[in-house]
């Protein structure tokens, strides 16, 4: 398809949203999984909760995304 564009005199751009990954995402759950400073990690911002009560670190993070009943992502317990 690009090619046929290209012959055609079509100029093609790709839009790429790269800050915006599900919880389910495997670049989200290889960063939860990883160690601080990991090239996995550099993917995301980690930070403590807005919330003190919240706690650090990805527990904090998860409940911020929406998982206010646990201390861990859905399906990592």
């Amino acid at each position: 398809m690009l090619e046929k564009a290209h012959s055609l005199g079509i100029k093609v751009i790709v839009d790429l949203v790269p800050n915006h990954t599900s919880d389910e995402h495997a670049w989200f759950r290889e960063a939860l999984a990883a160690a601080p400073g990991s090239p996995e990690r550099e993917r995301y911002m980690f930070h403590p909760g807005k919330d003190s009560k919240a706690g650090s670190g990805d527990g904090a993070l998860a409940r911020t995304i929406g998982n206010p009943s646990s201390a861990a992502p859905r399906g990592r317990a």
